[in-house]
C-alpha cells in the first residue's frame, strides 16, 4: 500500500540530510501511531517547488490513516493464478523451475554515452550469468501487466544508471521494488558524461567484470 504525506515547508529547500531526517521521522511516527506491523521507506522525496511542499513516499502494509492520502495504484506482485498474461506466467514458471532464483539486470540506457553503456553492460552480464535476465522496467509506467509481473517475481534487482541522478533506481523505488545492487557510472566508476552514443568499450568491459564479481559474491554465494 502506498501513502503520500504532504509536509508544508518554506520555499527554501533544507539540506539533503535534513530532508532524509524528515522522511525517517515521519515514517517512524506513522508506524507508532498506527501500530503498523511492517513498513518500507522508499527513501525518496518528491518536491514541488512552487508550493514549497515535500512529499514523503512511504510504502505501508497493514495500515490505514485518514491523515494520509491513500493510493491504491501501487504496483503489486500478483500470485501466479491472478496473472492474466499467459506469456508472463510461462516465463516466470519456466525460469524459476530451471534456476530457482532469478536476477533482473537493467541499465537506464539513457541518451548520453554512459547512459548507452549501461544497456550494453547489462547485456554482457546476462550473457555470462545463466539466471540473470534483462527485463522491461519501462513497463512499470503505464503498468503493463506481463513485463511488470515478470520483473516483480525476480528475487534480486541490479540497477545500472549512467549518472548520479539514478533515474532507473528512483523508478524502481517509486514503484516499491527493492534494489539490491545500484550503480551510477559517473559516481561509482569515475566516468564523465558526454553527448552521443559512443563509449569506451574497454572501460565497459572492466565495469562489467566488477559488477559480475559483486553479483557472484552477494547473490550467488561464490
Amino acid at each position: 500500500m502506498r501513502y503520500f504525506l504532504k509536509v508544508q515547508k518554506s520555499k527554501q529547500y533544507p539540506p539533503e540530510n535534513i530532508r532524509e531526517y524528515k522522511l525517517n521521522l515521519l515514517g517512524k511516527r506513522f508506524v507508532k501511531e498506527n501500530k503498523v506491523k511492517t513498513t518500507y521507506l522508499c527513501g525518496f522525496l518528491h518536491t514541488s517547488a512552487p508550493m514549497g511542499t515535500f512529499i514523503c513516499n512511504i510504502c505501508i502494509t497493514q495500515a490505514n490513516s485518514k491523515n494520509f492520502e491513500k493510493d491504491d495504484s501501487m504496483i503489486a506482485k500478483k500470485p501466479m493464478k491472478e496473472i492474466k498474461t499467459e506469456s508472463a506466467k510461462l516465463t516466470i514458471t519456466t525460469q524459476h523451475e530451471k534456476f530457482g532464483k532469478t536476477i533482473s539486470v537493467n541499465g537506464c540506457f539513457g541518451s548520453s554515452d554512459i547512459g548507452q553503456m549501461t544497456g550494453f553492460i547489462a547485456r554482457e552480464i546476462v550473457k555470462r550469468i545463466p539466471n540473470a535476465f534483462m527485463r522491461c522496467p519501462l513497463a512499470l509506467y503505464p503498468e503493463v501487466e506481463g513485463p511488470i509481473q515478470v520483473l516483480l517475481h525476480d528475487d534480486f534487482n541490479v540497477v545500472i544508471d549512467g549518472c548520479k541522478d539514478r533515474c532507473l533506481k528512483r523508478t524502481f523505488e517509486t514503484a516499491g521494488l527493492k534494489v539490491d545492487l545500484s550503480y551510477a557510472l559517473d559516481k561509482d566508476f569515475g566516468l564523465s558524461k558526454n553527448k552521443g552514443p559512443d563509449f569506451d568499450e574497454e572501460k565497459m568491459r572492466d565495469i562489467t567484470e566488477k559488477i559480475i564479481r559483486d553479483i557472484e559474491e552477494k547473490m550467488l554465494g561464490k
